[in-house]
């Protein structure tokens, strides 16, 4: 998964998109059931009689998934943009450079010395005299809040990351415990095969299983997501709101801490993004194992009808 976490020693000063984090939350709608999760989805009529195939998981997972591939593709451009070559000189500064070459050529050694301690002292003398670039106080505090609560808030999303993934693990556990049902379908004829309808028969409790055991440890998943969002939507707010009173980074002088705002908002939209990305997984793995007890439901059989398995 793309992380918008940009790196503060590799980039140029950068102006914040002009979006807003939270709103990502609010693409969010998870669903309460396997069933809920297929009937979302985008089917098709399977190359089985009968049976129908996914062609994708709905409107709402969609528009999670281009919101999220459309933002990443913007901060990874201008990441790739500020780790570029500085822009080429202007004109007028090649034809300088080629008259101080001429300059130089036609010096003695001597000359060019004192040409050099010259221009030293020069250089030296317009430094101590140019302001140094510097923030006050309020923007200096209100960037460092800012950049505080993208670590707070990617703090807390390792936590629900965490949780999420050992409620997967043991989900995937629970499906592999589940006993497959024995195969004591008669032969329907002398040709050693058994009928279709009676191996689905015995399977279908089996497939039935498999969607409570989905259902169960997703309902797990939106506790826990229920639990993340809110915390996770109200710090997002803050720094987009601490974002926008900055106008985008146009208010900060200070390079250094115009990328940390930068960073931030990165920080922000990862978390949010992060979060989005769980209400996929629940959806997509609730789908998936409910479209093969769909198609049991409608007297279509995954196989040969050679066995139960």
């Amino acid at each position: 998964m793309f992380s918008a976490v940009i790196s503060l020693a590799n980039i140029h000063a950068q102006r914040c998109f002009d979006m807003h984090t939270a709103v990502v939350t609010e693409f969010n709608a998870v669903p309460s059931s396997a069933m809920e999760s297929f009937k979302a989805c985008t089917t098709k009529p399977g190359e089985r009689s009968g049976a129908k195939d996914i062609v994708d998981y709905g409107v709402n997972y969609k528009k999670i998934d281009d919101y999220i591939k459309q933002k990443e593709a913007e901060f990874t451009n201008v990441t790739y943009k500020s780790l570029a070559a500085p822009e080429a000189p202007s004109s007028s500064q090649v034809e300088g450079a080629k008259q101080l070459a001429e300059t130089l050529n036609s010096m003695t050694d001597d000359q060019k010395k004192a040409f050099a301690v010259k221009m030293a002292q020069q250089q030296m003398q317009r430094r101590s005299n140019e302001p140094a670039i510097q923030d006050d106080g309020a923007t200096t505090a209100l960037v460092g809040k800012t950049m505080q609560l993208s670590l707070d808030v990617n703090a807390l999303m390792k936590a629900f990351t965490d949780r999420l993934h050992a409620i997967s693990d043991s989900a995937d556990r629970a499906l592999q415990d589940l006993k497959k049902p024995d195969c004591n379908c008669s032969p329907a004829d002398n040709t050693g095969n058994v009928s279709c309808a009676c191996v689905n028969q015995q399977r279908q409790p089996y497939l039935k299983q498999r969607v409570d055991c989905i259902d169960k440890y997703n309902k797990q998943k939106i506790n826990v997501y229920n639990e993340y969002l809110p915390k996770v939507k109200a710090i997002c707010a803050q720094i987009d709101a601490g974002i926008n009173s900055l106008k985008m980074g146009d208010a900060v002088k200070t390079p250094n801490l115009k990328k940390q705002l930068f960073s931030a908002q990165g920080g922000a939209f990862a978390a949010a993004s992060q979060l989005a990305l769980s209400e996929e997984n629940i959806r997509k793995t609730g789908a998936d194992v409910y479209t093969e007890y769909y198609n049991s439901l409608h007297g279509v059989y995954d196989g040969n009808c050679t066995g139960c398995f």
